[in-house]
């Protein structure tokens, strides 16, 4: 597996697309998994950045898994734009699932889209082997109502996220200011940043452990990111709070 990191431009995640082009023109690369909306750091991927990375790799002949399972937690400002709207689908696909947008993993139902037939052909004789191609009547029942019922829902629940994405930055700025939240564009995780607390990671850790904060380190998406954590908020508003108000007191004993 090979990797390529996101650059930080003026406070905002980057694709390297320098890196990119030398990477798929060294032809080592076959398959690229994009993640659209990006979890862990809430990027939502404009439809022109979309464009220049799959110009690179139609040029080299590299193939697009997009992971678009968020698609739908979606924040004002910022649209999205699935890799199945671009031309030249073949040099796309995506995966997805009611999951993530309404709360459902227990019914492990999702959904797999290409327009390359070969490849869907390839794709259906895999699933059939592990006899994963087919669900259940309640999961196939429960996905419909959800796409079909649940728009004021999901309303609801992207007001709900962006009120709390906005209490946590009030919050961080004016009591924990050496902790620092990178913009939420998409998804229910956001990206924070431990660096200006000038404590090492080890510690860091500790603090969230103490605070009750369960917290995926950044390390384990990329080297480097020792210092970094990510954090859902699909939780109710009070608790996350709470939690953030104990941080602070640990940071500040």
């Amino acid at each position: 597996m090979l990797r390529s990191p996101l650059q930080v431009i003026d406070g905002h995640y980057r694709m390297d697309f320098d890196d990119l082009e030398q990477q798929f023109s060294s032809g080592k690369v076959k398959v690229m998994l994009l993640c659209n909306p990006h979890n862990p750091v809430g990027r939502v991927w404009t439809q022109d950045e979309l464009a220049r990375l799959l110009k690179l790799a139609r040029a080299h002949q590299v193939f697009i898994i997009s992971d678009e399972i968020h698609a739908d937690i979606i924040f004002a400002g910022h649209r999205f734009h699935s890799m199945a709207g671009f031309a030249g689908e073949n040099f796309a696909s995506l995966i997805g699932s009611p999951s993530k947008t309404f709360g459902m993993q227990s019914i492990s139902n999702g959904y797999i889209y290409t327009a390359n037939q070969n490849l869907l052909a390839k794709i259906n004789a895999s699933l059939d082997s592990m006899y994963l191609g087919h669900s259940n009547v309640l999961t196939n029942y429960a996905t419909i109502a959800a796409y079909t019922k649940g728009e004021a829902w999901l309303d609801e629940l992207l007001q709900y996220l962006e009120n709390s994405i906005n209490r946590i930055q009030d919050f961080l700025q004016q009591e924990l200011p050496q902790v620092r939240l990178y913009p939420v564009e998409g998804t229910y995780q956001i990206w924070l940043d431990f660096s200006n607390t000038a404590l090492p990671a080890d510690q860091v850790k500790q603090l969230l452990v103490d605070a009750r904060m369960a917290q995926t380190p950044g390390a384990w998406f990329e080297s480097g990111n020792e210092l970094m954590f990510r954090m859902n908020i699909a939780s109710s508003l009070t608790q996350i709070q709470e939690a953030f108000k104990r941080l602070q007191q640990k940071l500040s004993a």
